[in-house]
């Protein structure tokens, strides 16, 4: 029944060593990682399973992280996605955002800096919505929606 309750992530990456960081740091924080190790076997996966995160490196030989990222964007609206590359990150961060992701992390993967980033991206999207409904209940309650006059 544990297992159940863990959170699901998928690493689409082809370079095994870092697959191995992402799973045992994942793993570590409660994570169930599954990997794949092709865009096609990823897109495959991201379409048959739910995961709660996604990890996608940049360059394969076949397919591009950046196209997947856009196709799970499609079926996946609000689960946070990370790329990963050993690329230029001010160049291709920017492309990853577009594509839907909502961070960029360079190779190597520090551990440190992949579970600092997918807890502040989980608490973003847990929270999104809970924040937005408390402000517009603040808002209505006590009229904070509309600027003070200036003095």
């Amino acid at each position: 029944m544990v297992s159940s309750l863990k959170k699901r992530a998928l690493c689409v990456e082809h370079n095994e060593s870092t697959c191995v960081v992402i799973t045992e740091a994942l793993s570590a924080h409660g994570y169930d990682v599954v990997v794949a190790r092709s865009v096609i076997e990823g897109w495959d996966k991201a379409r048959a399973e739910h995961f709660d995160l996604y990890l996608l490196g940049l360059r394969f030989h076949v397919g591009s992280g950046l196209v997947l990222c856009r196709r799970i964007r499609e079926i996946e609206a609000h689960a946070p996605i990370i790329m990963i590359s050993s690329a230029s990150p001010r160049y291709f961060k920017r492309l990853a955002e577009r594509a839907g992701a909502q961070a960029f992390l360079s190779m190597p993967v520090d551990a440190r800096v992949l579970i600092e980033t997918v807890a502040r991206l989980a608490g973003d999207v847990r929270h999104q919505d809970a924040e937005q409904d408390l402000k517009k209940s603040v808002v209505s309650k006590h009229g904070m929606g509309k600027k003070a006059g200036k003095t």
